[in-house]
């Protein structure tokens, strides 16, 4: 019966929001496999208004990050935040309901996506008086600030985070990642209906992304589960039981 349920899943995945197919080594398999004259990336208008429904609504798997944002916060630890992946702030407008430091001139917020999102963001921002939130398109940008955070943002990206960050020459001394599909088996990338395009997806290997992150520095100061989950139909052996919350801090 499941292999019945995965070959139906597999047929109807260009007809099925958030669906996923295939499992490859590298972005270019799963980029190549998406379906013909359809559009790959996340670099289009109509993505940048995808969450204009929940722009301010948290999610339970945010307010782990919503805590360790808040204490670093609080205790002096930080006063800047750098948000991969932010689209068009949505964290921000979240965490500032329970943050108000974050509405203080002193602290500052700011969201690295990609150029059509972030062109939607700026204006987003100065309709809703966002003054201390500010946009890039650039990892680089995030240079100097205290906190950077990813939540579901990294599975859509080619070089890892451990990457990224070892081209700063001021890092981070918080990194907190959410919503981030990890496991303990072999990483590979998958390719992800995302409505109005198709993307290449990773999954990661838990171990492999923590100790990639240990060898600069970085140890883990809390870890928890998303309640959600994947599973790649026709690849059993890549089922992602929960999605990984962490911290990371830099001695």
């Amino acid at each position: 019966m499941r292999a019945l349920i995965d070959a139906y899943k597999h047929q109807r995945f260009e007809a099925s929001p958030n669906a996923v197919r295939g499992a490859f080594r590298t972005f270019a398999e799963a980029r190549a496999s998406a379906p013909a004259k359809k559009r790959v990336g996340y670099d289009h208008p109509e993505l940048a208004r995808m969450y204009d429904g929940r722009l301010s609504e948290l999610r339970a798997h945010d307010y782990p990050a919503l805590y360790w944002v808040d204490r670093i916060l609080r205790e002096g630890e930080g006063s800047s935040v750098f948000d991969f992946g932010g689209h068009v702030g949505i964290l921000y407008y979240g965490f500032r309901k329970h943050i108000a430091r974050l509405s203080s001139p002193s602290t500052s917020w700011r969201v690295c996506d990609v150029p059509e999102v972030i062109t939607y963001g700026r204006q987003l921002a100065e309709s809703k008086n966002a003054s201390t939130l500010s946009f890039t398109d650039r990892f680089e940008d995030g240079d100097g600030f205290d906190i950077l955070i990813a939540s579901g943002a990294l599975q859509y990206l080619e070089p890892s985070l451990a990457e990224l960050v070892s081209r700063l020459s001021k890092r981070p001394r918080h990194i907190i990642v959410a919503n981030t599909p990890m496991y303990d088996g072999e990483a590979y990338v998958t390719l992800q209906n995302t409505i109005h395009s198709f993307n290449p997806y990773r999954v990661f290997n838990r171990a492999e992304f923590i100790r990639a992150l240990a060898e600069l520095g970085y140890s883990v100061v809390d870890t928890w589960e998303a309640e959600r989950s994947l599973h790649v139909p026709l690849h059993p052996e890549c089922t992602v039981p929960f999605y990984s919350g962490l911290y990371f801090k830099r001695a």
